[in-house]
């Protein structure tokens, strides 16, 4: 049986296409500035806003039960409070109660679709599904501090849930809506998620990304009190004065659809997925530390879906968070599964890092890359 099911799973792996893509990053308001941000190396990262907290009153070294921490700086992206209910057909009451991330995803899809060429109303009764991948969720939180009223829109307005059935709502969409929390790599699982809804033939095309908003002081303490977040600014990943990450927000989505489709269709293909994995880090050194066995077999597993060889590889974008424990753990992990190079043959694998640019997007960190 086991054998039948690894035959019946290869037999629908085929490649998937990228066809149309959207985005809000830290100081760019869409895919155009963030590249020319990329290009120009623009460093978006600024203290906290005036309009999100006063970063003064948590600033300080840690001290146990006191809310202090000496991250004060983050990558925030801009306009994250504007949105045209009207033109989701959205009460304005409903909208002042729906988590911005809920808000933000729902634009990103319709421009994303608006990219790839694709008329929202005509994926109406269609097996098109949506995957949204997030992290965290610090609306609830911010909303009960401000004593915000309760109101009957409250509970689908920060149930995490609603983030993909917002979409799969507005566009009256039929195939599998999920929202995925498995924190830095959310967007990335929700990739993983829709590439397999594709090849089960669950949906026809997908929509899937991650979005992260940093609202609230709270995880800011938390994780500069782990010793997680960078006192500096600056996230050095794989450098010998890393000294943690800076937190960013964004938002990104991507149409995908089988690549035998895209391209009967004539669509603009960005790229092609040919293969995705996913697993577990298990038991490791501490709840939050990287296990580089599972990590390296990981890697190993992706290549060898993809039918590609990995010591073909020319560039291997990283997760590199710019801390002390994990950035060495996943260099080592990436070592064990390229496995011995010859350097005679003059092969070389560059490592790419975003976050040291646009800080760690955390639910939203892996569709940036």
């Amino acid at each position: 049986m086991e054998s039948e099911d690894k035959t019946e799973a290869a037999r629908n792996a085929f490649p998937v296409a990228v066809v149309g893509l959207s985005g809000r990053f830290p100081g760019a308001p869409d895919i155009r500035a963030f590249w020319s941000n990329l290009c120009r190396r623009h460093d978006p990262v600024t203290k906290v806003p005036a309009d999100r907290w006063n970063w003064r009153d948590f600033y300080g070294e840690a001290e146990e039960g006191a809310a202090r921490s000496r991250a004060n700086s983050g990558a925030f992206a801009p306009y994250v409070d504007r949105f045209d209910a009207a033109f989701f057909d959205i009460l304005p009451r409903e909208a002042q109660s729906m988590d911005p991330q809920q808000r933000l995803f729902l634009q990103a899809s319709f421009a994303a679709l608006e990219d790839a060429g694709l008329a929202p109303k005509s994926l109406a009764g269609r097996a098109v599904s949506v995957f949204a991948g997030i992290g965290f969720a610090d609306y609830p939180t911010e909303m009960r501090l401000a004593g915000a009223p309760y109101d009957v829109y409250r509970g689908t307005g920060i149930t995490p849930t609603s983030i993909a059935n917002r979409v799969s709502f507005a566009l009256d969409l039929r195939g599998p809506s999920e929202t995925v929390d498995t924190a830095c790599s959310g967007s990335l699982i929700a990739i993983h998620r829709a590439i397999q809804s594709l090849q089960l033939g669950e949906s026809e095309i997908a929509l899937a990304g991650g979005v992260n908003l940093l609202l609230g002081p709270e995880l800011f303490v938390a994780f500069g009190q782990a010793g997680m977040l960078s006192p500096s600014g600056q996230c050095r990943t794989f450098d010998a004065g890393a000294n943690g990450y800076v937190r960013g927000e964004g938002v990104g989505v991507v149409v995908l659809r089988p690549l035998q489709d895209a391209e009967a269709a004539g669509d603009f293909i960005y790229g092609v997925i040919r293969g995705s994995a996913v697993n577990h880090g298990g038991k490791a050194h501490s709840f939050t530390a990287p296990n580089v066995g599972a990590q390296s077999e990981l890697v190993r597993t992706a290549w060898d879906k993809a039918g590609l060889d990995l010591a073909d590889a020319v560039l291997l974008e990283t997760h590199g968070t710019g801390t002390p424990l994990g950035d060495p753990i996943e260099v080592q992990g990436l070592k064990r599964a390229l496995g011995s190079r010859d350097d005679t043959d003059g092969k070389r694998t560059a490592l790419g890092a975003l976050k040291t640019q646009i800080g760690h997007l955390e639910g939203a960190a892996g569709v940036a890359a």
